[in-house]
């Protein structure tokens, strides 16, 4: 298996917002590890993390398609 991208779509939320601070606490304190005690060659990324110029939907459906999960 060469990607060992997990995308995660979740709320995002401007940051500095209870939004942004809730959905990033979950990711990195609950599914990251989850994931890492699975096998630690996966990556979890965040819509948000995406930092690529353009379109910022079109990253997203890139991601979507190109991810292991």
């Amino acid at each position: 298996m060469k990607n060992k991208t997990i995308f995660i779509i979740t709320p995002i939320g401007k940051k500095g917002t209870d939004t942004y601070n809730k959905y990033l606490a979950i990711c990195k304190d609950l599914i990251e590890p989850t994931v890492k005690s699975v096998d630690n060659d996966f990556k979890v990324v965040r819509a948000d993390q995406i930092a690529k110029p353009g379109s910022f939907v079109k990253d997203i459906l890139e991601h979507i398609r190109n991810s292991y999960i």
